[in-house]
């Protein structure tokens, strides 16, 4: 039986040498730290620029609300050239002297005329839609920099949440080269002890199928690492041919959280929730600011002009002579302007019923989202323990599978499942691990709290 199968079992064994992989095709480069991974995609991310943009364009517009109780002032100059053609002489009749006059004929003529003129304007009074208008720039621009935050949190979290699977794809590739190592030493001896008839038929079936899966499960997690690594480079802003390797992080210390201290906390600076808050309070402003052209305008004005038919000598001379300046104030009274301050004034107020709606689902939102992860991070911790448990029930149960394999009280099948029970647990103990970090960094992104002390 020995000599009809030996040569099947070398035709096996000759396949899954072929199988086995070689050196990787991607390239491991330096081991980055969570911190410069960070930092290189906040340098290189578009939508933070673009946020930084924004927050220089809210400063420009509350600049601008200033200006509406400031004078305006704008000055012109003028030159004109004039042509009068020829104008023939007539004759009328003087009815204080009884007799007819002729006059003369003119002839043509041209002139040339300068003139200046200083304007200035200034609202005194605008049924305070200015003050409306400029709180509701500077709540805009408190908005628009807490979008910058979310930003900032968003860029992060998508580095951190693709960081942390590049560290598990590295831990499974580990597990995963380890188990297809064990699984190939493993099928040597047991070929060896075939030829020697020392096993069965079935113990070499049971080390080729054991092998075979190992090497499935390597490619498979090698393929999940470039994934992984593909996904990291991407976040990062940088070419993703390249293979960033993540320096290794071996255990956690699990943290205490207080629930109210995590709301509290939440509640109070979270920056998407801050951003909607402060435009709920600046849609109140743009009421305030429709409202007022329920009110009456005052405004005054100021002239200065000059003009004459030749240039001045200097710059005196626009005030010396053929000048002329006005002071003026004046009131506007809207009276009725079709509909229009009503319209202004019912959409203002609906847009901000619709502020408070969307902050009340914000809210929801944050609290199922809180609830969530707090949720998450118990069940993660949890699995962690129960995982390390389990690793060190599984390594005992797999030394003495492998003893009484030895000594023939066990077969290969047995000792498989405890290989494969241990790999099971120590995958689970990574899934557990990276599940725990990325709700940690989720939790930090909500609530602004520095709960990532407690890893290493």
């Amino acid at each position: 039986m020995s000599r009809i199968f030996a040569p099947s079992l070398l035709l096996v064994a000759f396949i899954f040498t072929l199988l086995i992989p070689g050196p990787s095709m991607a390239q491991d480069g330096k081991a980055m730290s969570l911190q410069e991974c960070i930092e290189i995609a906040r340098a290189n991310s578009p939508s933070l620029l673009g946020a930084e943009q924004s927050l220089a364009l809210a400063g420009e517009n509350v600049l601008s609300a200033y200006g509406a109780f400031l004078p305006r002032f704008s000055a012109d100059f003028g030159y004109g050239h004039s042509y009068i053609g020829p104008q023939p002489g007539r004759v009328y009749f003087n009815n204080d002297t009884q007799q007819f006059v002729e006059t003369p004929a003119v002839p043509s003529a041209d002139y040339e005329s300068y003139s200046m003129g200083i304007s200035g304007s200034l609202t005194l009074f605008a049924g305070f839609g200015n003050l409306a208008a400029l709180s509701a720039q500077k709540w805009e621009q408190e908005a628009t920099r807490s979008d910058l935050q979310a930003t900032i949190a968003a860029v992060d979290q998508l580095v951190i949440k693709a960081y942390y699977e590049v560290f598990r794809a590295q831990k499974i590739k580990e597990l995963n080269r380890g188990s297809l190592d064990l699984s190939q030493e493993s099928f040597a001896q047991v070929r060896r002890a075939f030829m020697m008839g020392a096993v069965a038929r079935s113990d070499t079936l049971q080390a080729s199928v054991n092998l075979a899966e190992s090497q499935l499960a390597l490619l498979e997690a090698e393929s999940s690492l470039d994934i992984a690594m593909v996904n990291l480079a991407t976040a990062l802003g940088l070419d993703p041919s390249l293979r960033i390797r993540v320096e290794a992080l071996e255990s956690i210390d699990f943290i205490e959280l207080d629930r109210d201290e995590v709301f509290e906390a939440a509640f109070g600076s979270n920056p998407d929730l801050t951003a909607t808050r402060s435009r709920l309070e600046a849609s109140g402003a743009l009421l305030k600011q429709a409202k007022s052209a329920l009110w009456p305008s005052v405004s005054a004005g100021y002239r200065y002009s000059w003009g004459d038919l030749s240039p001045p000598d200097g710059f005196g001379d626009f005030f010396d002579d053929n000048y002329n300046y006005s002071l003026s104030v004046g009131m506007n009274i809207p009276i009725f302007d079709g509909f229009r301050t009503r319209q202004g004034i019912s959409q203002a107020r609906v847009g901000k019923r619709l502020g408070e709606f969307g902050l009340q689902e914000q809210e929801r939102a944050l609290t199922r989202s809180l609830e969530s992860l707090l949720v998450t991070l118990e069940n993660s911790r949890q699995r962690v323990k129960l995982a390390r448990h389990t690793i060190v029930l599984a390594s005992e149960e797999l030394r003495q599978a492998r003893e009484r394999y030895r000594v023939g009280a066990a077969t290969l099948l047995e000792v498989s499942e405890a290989e494969v029970s241990l790999t099971r647990a120590r995958s689970s103990e990574i899934d557990g691990m990276t599940a725990y970090l990325s709700a940690v960094a989720d939790l930090e992104s909500s609530t602004g709290l520095n709960l990532a002390g407690g890893t290493h």
